[in-house]
């Protein structure tokens, strides 16, 4: 849960549709609630029916069907209760974001950083290069002199 509510360093437009996800994920779930309550009570009537017709096997098939949506949905809503809480916490934290003032980067203080990290740029290429070039011009000028003479 703590690397959900890790965005204090987000840009506000990011912050803001992160929360978003959230609370679409969390509307998803009561949404997912109240169906498989109603599937729950549905069962329940089937189950009461089939007892009351005295149908000792679909007792126990309504029985079993029963206890694996009250499973789901005790699951469910303690997943909804983890996502209320979390979309709680991160609205909060999108209020002092969005009262925050933008800011500025110094952007000669990041390529300073940058070059720390990354080290200065590699000049090796270029110098043999240049060494190449000189020896080149050595050879040329030796065997100009020498078809001078």
């Amino acid at each position: 849960m703590s690397n959900d509510l890790d965005i204090d360093r987000l840009p506000y437009k990011d912050v803001e549709q992160f929360v978003l996800s959230f609370i679409t994920t969390l509307k998803g779930i009561e949404g997912e609630l109240k169906n498989l309550n109603r599937e729950l009570e549905l069962w329940r009537g089937r189950a009461r029916l089939a007892e009351k017709n005295q149908e000792a096997q679909l007792v126990l098939i309504a029985g079993k069907k029963i206890s694996d949506l009250q499973e789901k949905s005790s699951q469910l809503e303690l997943e909804q209760k983890n996502l209320r809480l979390k979309v709680s916490l991160l609205k909060e934290k999108l209020k002092i974001i969005r009262n925050q003032p933008a800011a500025v980067v110094n952007t000669d203080e990041l390529l300073q950083k940058l070059k720390m990290l990354v080290g200065e740029e590699d000049k090796t290429f270029e110098a043999i290069e240049d060494l190449e070039a000189q020896q080149a011009l050595k050879e040329l000028k030796k065997r100009l002199k020498e078809e001078n003479r």
